[in-house]
């Protein structure tokens, strides 16, 4: 367990946007959710262990559907990860494949929410390793004294022609949940790497940020030391606010 006690700061927020008429987004940090028209929460968690997970989830469907499809999904890890010592044992791939057979029930007790669904990216950070998972096009990032890495996987359809570039689309290719729940199984982008040392941090963001805020814009607010996720909610805002905003801005200093 190298290097691995010390204090994780968390700033999250979540925002309707200005064209939205309902917030489908919905944050988990450590055991608190974040649901509202605009929420925020911060928190300095000890890392000595124990889980700490942190979430955010995208729904989709319109109507009343995507808000109950990401409630649903973040409240579901929450009573999932909530006095848990270790998540080594967890299969991801098989909790989150759960949660799309949740949405499946629901859809066929309540014909309302049709195709509702949800994406996902999650970090389970332990005293010795940070466990990444997504499915969908919300994002994880890492920085360190490295720079700033990608971790999740957007999945999207690929650019046509063989053009260059990280695809962006506002389709996706796979979700919790959706038209095709329980039809076929998810297969989420995980990703495991020892508790890494020093100084660092995670951002996680729903695509409300990431398809009008460029990364740039993110290392540039973690490079200033103290990282405001308002910074990135009111960029989000100044291009339209199209879409619903949320992101988790963590920090880890080791005491």
């Amino acid at each position: 367990m190298r290097n691995s006690v010390g204090i994780l700061s968390v700033a999250s927020v979540t925002h309707r946007g200005y064209r939205r008429p309902r917030n489908e987004d919905c944050v988990l940090v450590g055991n608190r959710i974040l649901c509202g028209d605009f929420e925020g929460w911060e928190q300095d968690f000890s890392v000595r262990s124990g889980v700490i997970p942190l979430a955010i989830a995208d729904g989709l469907g319109g109507h009343r559907g995507g808000q109950i499809a990401s409630r649903f999904v973040v409240s579901e890890l929450d009573a999932l990860f909530s006095g848990m010592l270790s998540a080594h044992a967890t299969s991801f791939p098989e909790v989150l494949n759960d949660l799309s057979l949740g949405l499946a029930a629901q859809m066929q007790q309540d014909p309302d929410v049709s195709g509702m669904g949800s994406t996902i990216v999650l970090v389970c950070i332990e005293p010795d390793a940070l466990t990444f998972a997504n499915v969908g096009d919300s994002r994880a990032y890492f920085f360190d004294h490295q720079g700033l890495i990608q971790i999740s996987v957007d999945d999207v359809p690929q650019p046509k022609g063989g053009l260059e570039g990280k695809p962006r689309s506002a389709a996706i290719t796979q979700a919790l949940g959706g038209a095709a729940a329980g039809l076929k199984s998810v297969i989420p982008h995980l990703r495991t790497m020892e508790f890494p040392m020093g100084e660092w941090s995670i951002v996680l963001c729903s695509d409300g940020v990431t398809d009008f805020v460029p990364d740039s814009d993110i290392l540039e607010a973690l490079l200033g030391g103290n990282f405001d996720v308002m910074q990135l909610v009111n960029k989000a805002l100044a291009a339209g606010g199209l879409d619903n905003i949320s992101i988790i801005a963590a920090t880890f200093r080791p005491c």
